[in-house]
């Protein structure tokens, strides 16, 4: 406590993260490795028999149907130990599915691990080192990266929680367990570079950015919130994760960018965008 805070000072993002994995996922279906259409056992042949129908896209819109691995009973316990990608897919992968895929709309953090391992799969890298290859250094995202339970940091936050007496210092999961659903870390700096190069045509393809960018069933695109506002169109999303919650908002028309990165639990954050931007996903 009592360290000044700064553009370059590093925050967990937690769900902020989704975005930079469905902009991943859009550009190798660009690099003609993938096709969002197709269904994941395509890519993870060894998936359960009960995702058989479940695509790629219903994955990156939470519509598939495959239950929220941190809303499990044994969750809080089971994430202080550092797990393998195999481990975690094993974590959910067993559980009955909660909705026929594709019939509604409903967030769930599996998604975005399953998303993972096919980025993985079908590029042959880690998902962490692609962030860097294909995001982060080509727009010159210096502080970002992908957060380590040893990974030591210059400027990082220290993350908090309220407690009786007031803040304490919150107690964080292993970062293994977050991963492609929320273990980016970043700065408000580097999340204005992020969303003018998202925006300005640096990342993706016209093609792409509007898929990504177009709401389907539950305000939601591919790894972000669209919601309408005066007729003009807001891409946003939140995070939380143990000591921190963010929320990110972009007005592509008026060129507006909104980040708001907090390193105490609570709903500041999400409050700082115009009232009619819910900060619904987490």
């Amino acid at each position: 406590m009592g360290i000044p805070n700064t553009p370059e000072a590093k925050f967990r993002l937690g769900s902020l993260t989704k975005q930079f994995t469905a902009t991943l996922v859009l550009q190798l279906q660009q690099d003609g490795k993938l096709n969002i259409a197709d269904p994941v056992s395509k890519y993870l042949p060894d998936s359960p028999k009960t995702w058989e129908k479940i695509t790629l896209a219903n994955l990156l819109g939470h519509t598939s149907g495959i239950p929220n691995f941190t809303n499990d009973k044994s969750f809080q316990t089971w994430a202080q130990t550092p797990r393998t990608t195999q481990e975690l897919m094993a974590f959910f992968s067993d559980k009955s599915l909660d909705f026929e895929p594709g019939s509604k709309f409903d967030y769930s953090n599996s998604n975005f691990e399953v998303l993972g391992a096919v980025i993985e799969k079908v590029s042959g890298k880690k998902y962490g080192n692609l962030l860097h290859e294909r995001i982060f250094d080509p727009l010159g995202m210096k502080d970002s990266g992908l957060d380590a339970d040893d990974l030591l940091l210059p400027k990082r936050a220290e993350g908090y929680m309220p407690g009786k007496d007031g803040l304490i210092v919150a107690r964080s999961e292993s970062m293994t367990f977050p991963w492609a659903a929320g273990s980016i870390y970043s700065t408000t700096g580097d999340l204005l570079i992020w969303e003018r190069g998202l925006f300005g045509g640096k990342v993706l393809s016209a093609d792409s950015l509007k898929a990504m960018t177009t709401p389907g069933k539950g305000d939601y695109g591919l790894g972000v919130g669209v919601e309408d506002m005066d007729g003009l169109k807001l891409v946003q999303h939140g995070g939380g994760i143990e000591g921190f919650n963010t929320f990110l908002l972009s007005v592509p028309e008026r060129k507006i960018v909104i980040v708001a990165l907090a390193n105490v639990n609570g709903g500041g954050a999400g409050h700082v965008g115009p009232p009619t931007a819910q900060c619904r996903f987490r």
